[in-house]
């Protein structure tokens, strides 16, 4: 995924004109990518999941839906810490809660207000954006315990050898 100063936005949304309408509002802010379903969206999400800042994902969408997708996402720990906001045309509290249960950090019911799209994507990715930094720092931190104590493990393999 190129590289750029602008924040990554992926938005999974199966209605074309609905993805228009974000892409859009959003395309002068960001560097954007656009899945038709979950499925889709899970694919472009694993190639590197550290490029996305943040991701708008309907709810009800064929093939794999938007609760499919946001739990298989915090299944994973390369995207849980993704921040997600659900969009869609329902506006019952039902569903509103149960994609908060489910981990998404925001809700927008269409239609869209562009001033609050807009506010709200830029205001939870300066707020995640500390908590995904630490959470890579600590990954690499991990790894490069975790490869310190493979070196140890071979050296004394090797003195127990050599004995």
């Amino acid at each position: 995924m190129e590289s750029t100063n602008k924040h990554t936005l992926l938005i999974v949304e199966d209605n074309a004109i609905n993805r228009e309408m974000l892409g859009d509002i959003l395309e002068a802010d960001y560097d954007l990518f656009f899945a038709e379903n979950g499925k889709v969206g899970l694919e472009i999400l694993k190639k590197d999941p550290s490029a996305i800042s943040l991701v708008l994902l309907d709810l009800h969408m064929p093939v794999m839906g938007g609760l499919e997708m946001l739990d298989a996402m915090k299944a994973d720990a390369a995207m849980a810490d993704i921040p997600v906001i659900i969009v869609t045309a329902n506006d019952s509290f039902y569903d509103e809660e149960e994609c908060l249960e489910h981990g998404a950090l925001d809700f927008i019911s269409k239609p869209y207000d562009p001033a609050i799209v807009c506010l709200r994507v830029s205001h939870l990715i300066k707020i995640m954006q500390p908590v995904r930094d630490f959470s890579m720092k600590t990954n690499l931190l991990k790894n490069k315990i975790l490869f310190l104590i493979l070196i140890q493990l071979e050296i004394m393999l090797l003195i127990i050898k050599e004995r």
